[in-house]
């Protein structure tokens, strides 16, 4: 057949019928199929410029009890040191929006003014910039009342730390500022100034502002502007940040911490404070017996299942439930704005909750028991035993698949391993109210239905 095809493929060339040109192996291996993933959403940038988005003043060593508001002139920033060593550091300080996710860059801008003063070889100066520690006013500080609280690409105490008010035992509980540096460009010096505002948000220091001066023992000063109503004067801060991550919400509702004499797993899997028990969903428990015989846990589930769906929807009203479905697995799609999951497991043992015995025959119901746990808005899991208050499960999160990990009884202190063993079975619920029902006397149970099925679909 192989040659069959040659011979055929060469007349066809040669009667220019067809191409028997193989693809070249690049344009395999290049070809690449259109892209189904979401677009990923734009970074945003935002210049804080305005003068009532920036506060600014300087603190000067030379005259350490002089304010802003004792000065001639407000429109000029110094920064660096006189002939005598003494210090001057400007202040400069802006709110960062809310709503950012990852910080991109950052970059401080402030213009230079035309006098500008220079080292003894004649090139302008290098700009250091770091941060203020400690908040400042604008109109009232002065050098000596903001005590040296400020600090250039050293360590920075975490908020709350001993260390915060403890300089001498510092070094267990810091954080590093970078060195930031700039030269003049055009009129300007641009800072790189995205680690320091990383800091900040991630709530490592306090922002209260930027500090700008010069390295210790340099003898040069730099005066940059600053005017309340020129806005081109006024020192600009650029970032550019990813958006939040959109808040991924696993259910409607968080965690409700039902005391110990309230409700069981079923009422609590139903925010429900009552008792729901057997006898309220079997009215008999001949046909879970006959199923548990003909089946196994499997016939016995399927019945559970039907009774339970039965009951909620019997009692829909009170409860204020208006749908429960049963999910195809623990991470089934649910609208997180009105459903949230739960899981239902039975167990049948001969000897009931003392397992006495391995032998699968049984009297039900009382070696027979049925448990629920709850998923919360935040992926985790919960439950509730008769004898105790609500708790979460130890361990569980987003990810985390109730099937794959033992189901254990608890009454107080005694405890059965992998009591539940049946399969796990999952559902979506759509609780109508915000509020815990109290359906403190027990609901009558509903009759025995064969119509319904385990779909859980409203009638």
């Amino acid at each position: 057949m192989k040659k069959l095809s040659a011979a055929l493929c060469a007349v066809l060339l040669m009667l220019g019928l067809v191409s028997c040109e193989m693809p070249k192996v690049s344009e395999i291996l290049n070809k690449t199929e259109p892209s189904t993933a979401a677009p990923v959403p734009a970074d945003t940038t935002v210049v804080i410029q305005a003068d009532t988005q920036i506060e600014a003043t300087y603190l000067s060593e030379a005259n350490p009890n002089q304010s802003a508001s004792q000065r001639t002139t407000l429109d000029l920033l110094e920064a660096g040191a006189d002939k005598n060593g003494k210090r001057c550091v400007a202040l400069i300080w802006t709110e960062l929006p809310g709503g950012m996710g990852e910080i991109r860059s950052a970059t401080l801008t402030v213009k230079a003014a035309a006098t500008l003063d220079t080292d003894t070889s004649g090139t302008r100066p290098t700009l250091q910039a770091g941060i203020a520690l400690q908040p400042w006013t604008v109109q009232e500080e002065t050098w000596n009342s903001f005590e040296n609280q400020f600090l250039f690409a050293e360590s920075v105490p975490e908020i709350g730390s001993e260390a915060a008010d403890d300089t001498e035992n510092a070094a267990a509980e810091q954080r590093t500022i970078p060195l930031v540096t700039a030269d003049l460009v055009g009129e300007s010096y641009i800072f790189d100034v995205t680690e320091i505002v990383k800091l900040w948000q991630a709530q490592t220091c306090e922002n209260n502002g930027f500090a700008l001066g010069m390295p210790e023992g340099t003898q040069d000063a730099v005066a940059v502007l600053f005017s309340d109503n020129i806005e081109e004067q006024t020192p600009t801060l650029t970032l550019t940040y990813a958006p939040l991550p959109a808040e991924v919400k696993y259910g409607k509702f968080d965690f409700y911490a039902a005391p110990a004499d309230e409700g069981n797993c079923f009422a609590y899997a139903l925010r429900d404070t009552g008792q729901i028990l057997t006898e309220d969903i079997f009215p008999s428990t001949a046909r879970l017996r006959e199923e548990y015989r003909r089946e196994g846990l499997l016939g016995a589930m399927t019945e559970v299942k039907k009774a339970s769906l039965d009951y909620v929807f019997a009692h829909r009203e009170v409860l204020q439930i208006s749908n429960i479905r049963e999910l195809e697995s623990f991470d089934g799609a649910i609208d997180p704005e009105t459903e949230y999951r739960a899981a239902l497991r039975i167990g049948i043992h001969a000897g009931g909750y003392t397992m006495s015995s391995s032998s699968r025959s049984v009297n039900l119901p009382q070696d027979f028991d049925f448990h629920w746990m709850v998923q919360l808005a935040d992926g985790s899991w919960a439950q509730k035993f008769p004898t105790e208050a609500a708790a979460l499960v130890p361990g569980s999160a987003p990810a985390w698949n109730p099937g794959l990990y033992p189901w254990n009884i608890r009454f107080g202190l005694d405890k059965l391993t992998h009591f539940y063993d049946s399969e796990t079975v999952y559902f979506a619920i759509t609780k109508d109210t915000d509020a815990i029902t109290n359906a403190t006397v027990r609901l009558p149970a509903p009759e025995e239905s064969t119509e319904q099925d385990t779909a859980g679909t409203a009638p």
